[in-house]
């Protein structure tokens, strides 16, 4: 279970008389239906996982979300589709479970995604491994369950409304994460950008992704950011990138004082402004989570590689943040006075002469 490639088969079962017409929606078939809309598409095993296993009275078996997710299908609330993925069906919002999304949660248009009756199979794996990432933080009490934002929510809220024009300039110059997650209260409380990498990309797609969320959200540490790996490969290819970018942002004069302040610059920029874990280090925690009965909830630190005190170290980056952008303002102010004295000085008369311009 849990596996991104893996394939299962699918329990099949016949139709009933009335073929899910007259289906009598409960309140947890809203909340599954809301959760596909917001993650494009959805397995059963996904589903059973999240909303039926582990739910009060639980004990429900998987064939049991078999046949809900049928009867929903038969009342035209979902698509079905199969994919290389072996004979399992993956299921897609249908414009009617839209509406009723809106409805049931008071939503705006714009709050949710747009239907889609197909997979984009070249997102396929990925897609599937960020549904299976959500399904482990929200079991796992890290986040509630309207707390994951996913990038089809975060497209829709940012360009609705706007010209083709602007849609098409905003898509080029801003950094879409795969989804934004607000942590519950905890020693890591917070919004976090979330980039589940599945596979190793061109190294320049590798720096421009760095580059970006440090512009956009490392460089004022207010939404640090959350790498997860799907393998060990993926993660060798970035933490070469990373080390990079930061021998490159980081100046001489740092690397000039006493070793301890890019030391320090050092922890900080890998453990608190950039994060990174491993997709199979994330379900081993979960694992290990179930296994304990349980418990209530689970920090983030201990499926990342986090200092403790991040909320106090963040504060420690942004000050240190926030001197080198003063000095650099006074130096440019200073260049800029020193400039208009040049300005207002008199200009000295040219000397005519073999040697005009040498000894003035």
């Amino acid at each position: 279970m849990y596996e991104l490639e893996k394939k299962t088969p699918e329990v099949k079962r016949g139709r009933t008389k009335n073929g899910g017409k007259n289906l009598r929606l409960v309140e947890r078939d809203f909340f599954v239906l809301r959760f596909i809309l917001e993650m494009k598409f959805c397995s059963a095993e996904q589903i059973w996982e999240r909303f039926y296993r582990y739910a009060e009275g639980a004990g429900k078996k998987i064939k049991y979300t078999q046949n809900r997710l049928s009867r929903l299908r038969r009342s035209e609330y979902l698509h079905s589709n199969y994919t290389y993925d072996g004979p399992v069906r993956y299921y897609t919002a249908t414009p009617k479970t839209f509406d009723l999304v809106l409805n049931h949660f008071d939503l705006r248009e714009k709050d949710m995604p747009e239907t889609s009756k197909t997979i984009d199979m070249r997102s396929f794996i990925h897609d599937k491994g960020l549904v299976w990432l959500r399904v482990f933080f929200e079991n796992m009490g890290l986040i509630d369950a309207f707390s994951w934002e996913s990038e089809g929510c975060i497209k829709r809220r940012t360009l609705f409304g706007l010209t083709p024009d602007i849609i098409k300039l905003r898509m080029q110059n801003i950094v879409w994460p795969d989804a934004l997650i607000k942590l519950k209260a905890g020693k890591n409380e917070g919004t976090y950008s979330l980039e589940f990498e599945h596979s190793v990309k061109a190294q320049d797609r590798r720096r421009d992704k760095i580059r970006s969320y440090w512009r956009e959200s490392g460089s004022n540490v207010q939404t640090p950011t959350l790498f997860i790996y799907s393998n060990s490969q993926v993660e060798r290819a970035y933490a070469e990138n990373f080390r990079d970018f930061f021998n490159n942002i980081t100046t001489e004069k740092d690397r000039g004082r006493d070793p301890r302040t890019i030391h320090e610059l050092e922890k900080l920029f890998f453990g608190q402004v950039f994060m990174v874990a491993n997709y199979s280090e994330v379900r081993e925690k979960y694992e290990e989570f179930l296994g304990e009965k349980r418990r209530s909830t689970i920090e983030l630190e201990a499926i990342c590689s986090l200092e403790p005190k991040f909320l106090e170290i963040r504060e420690k980056l942004t000050k240190r943040l926030l001197e080198h952008k003063m000095e650099a303002e006074r130096v440019a102010e200073k260049d800029k006075e020193l400039q208009g004295q040049h300005d207002v000085r008199e200009p000295k008369k040219q000397k005519k002469g073999m040697f005009a311009g040498v000894f003035n």
